[in-house]
């Protein structure tokens, strides 16, 4: 009788459900707005990272001219080439936020670079800067110029620094 009994209550059991498999596919409003508010932040970052480098490829395209100018000085070791070079690319660099900087030599020219400068260039640098390019046989000390303006061009405010007065008066230079 115990195996009829058996038998019986085995023939009323179902077989067990199992329940259907989980979609990764989100249903739930909620997760559709995470998901639209996730790809406009992507995509506000992106377009931000991509401004930003636009904005600073002229540092990049500087520091490697200067490498190249360098790369020349450790060849033929001209310290005048260099440093017309190096003055040049520093130049252009500034003309790409401040056009009026073209016109600025001498001290005004440092004291300008100073003070978009986080960290004051060298005193080596300052008066190669100043000096040396005008004078016919100049010796300067080219690896701290070297390694100055480079730091100076990776890490400059593209406006000035401090409570200074103005940098320079519209016409004022030392030539």
């Amino acid at each position: 009788m115990e195996q009829q009994l058996k038998d019986m209550l085995e023939q009323q059991l179902r077989a067990p459900q199992t329940p259907e498999p989980i979609s990764w596919w989100p249903v739930a409003p909620g997760w559709w707005i995470i998901a639209v508010l996730l790809l406009v932040l992507v995509g506000y970052a992106a377009n931000k990272l991509r401004q930003n480098r636009q904005k600073n490829n002229y540092r990049r395209t500087a520091a490697t001219m200067l490498d190249a100018y360098y790369s020349d000085w450790l060849q033929y070791a001209n310290d005048g080439n260099y440093l017309l070079a190096a003055n040049s690319v520093i130049k252009r660099a500034c003309s790409h936020f401040d056009a009026s900087s073209r016109k600025l030599s001498g001290i005004d020219w440092v004291d300008y670079l100073n003070a978009l400068s986080k960290n004051d260039l060298s005193k080596a640098t300052l008066a190669a800067l100043s000096n040396g390019l005008y004078q016919k046989q100049p010796k300067a000390e080219i690896e701290v110029v070297h390694q100055d303006l480079k730091a100076w061009l990776l890490t400059h405010d593209t406006q000035p620094t401090g409570d200074s007065e103005p940098l320079f008066k519209a016409e004022g230079s030392n030539a």
